[in-house]
Parts: structure tokens; C-alpha cells; sequence
């Protein structure tokens, strides 16, 4: 969870937690669809610098995002300012 079996697919659906050939409005733009996968796909021994900082920030508000709406009770981190400054 998030479905990753068609990743293949363009779009992430935010809702579904899938991917898919077909956007929605609750779906992922193309770009960030691809960005989702490059974290998804990512091996964490390794400690090159994958993601620019714009890309990180990207990424950070979909990660939120996805638990907001996954996760009942799920309240956006008090310290979101400072991971921000992290992700930069």
C-alpha cells in the first residue's frame, strides 16, 4: 500500500492508492507520478543525492497528502516548517 503492481501506468491515483493509465482529479500530475516512483524505487543504503531540492518539497506534500487521506486522525506535523527547511 500504495499499489504499486501497474506502475507502468502515467497517473497516480491519490484516493485509490493506485496507479493508472488515466488521470482524475484526485490523481498525481505525470511529473509527480514520476517522482512518487523514484522514491518508491528507491534503495535507502545508498546515500547519493537522488531528489533536487524543488523535488523533495514535491514530494513531501504528496507523502502528506497521502496520509491525510489514508490515515483517520492524521494531523499535518507541527514541525512541517522545519522539515521543509530539511528538504530544501
Amino acid at each position: 500500500y500504495p499499489d504499486n503492481s501497474d506502475s507502468d501506468a502515467k497517473f497516480f491515483e491519490m484516493i485509490e492508492g493506485i496507479f493508472t493509465p488515466f488521470h482524475a482529479v484526485s490523481s498525481l500530475s505525470e511529473h509527480e507520478t514520476h517522482l512518487l516512483k523514484r522514491l518508491m524505487h528507491l534503495k535507502f543504503d545508498s546515500d547519493q543525492k537522488i531528489f533536487a531540492s524543488i523535488e523533495r518539497q514535491i514530494l513531501l506534500k504528496i507523502l502528506i497528502d497521502y496520509y491525510t487521506l489514508h490515515l483517520d486522525g492524521f494531523r499535518k506535523p507541527k514541525s512541517l516548517d522545519v522539515l521543509k527547511e530539511v528538504f530544501a
